[in-house]
């Protein structure tokens, strides 16, 4: 197991599928860890981001579709 594979399943907390409000937290994780002038930050959230969007491919558009449909509001 990778460590970034390692770190979903963390978040997950064992469970096997990660819900709506944990990806959607992962997601603002990584849009705030974009605005840090530490690049290294960015790069390991979006590395977990990304194992999590090929894990819970579903999951991930409808957390997009829940936090766009907020910030448009």
């Amino acid at each position: 197991m990778s460590v970034v594979a390692g770190i979903v399943t963390y978040i997950t907390k064992g469970k096997t599928k990660m819900e709506l409000h944990e990806m959607t937290q992962l997601i603002r994780t990584v849009w705030d860890d974009s605005m840090s002038d530490n690049g290294a930050i960015w790069e390991k959230s979006n590395a977990i981001l990304k194992q999590a969007r090929i894990d819970y491919p579903e999951i991930y558009v409808e957390a997009l579709e829940w936090l766009y449909s907020k910030e448009s509001a």
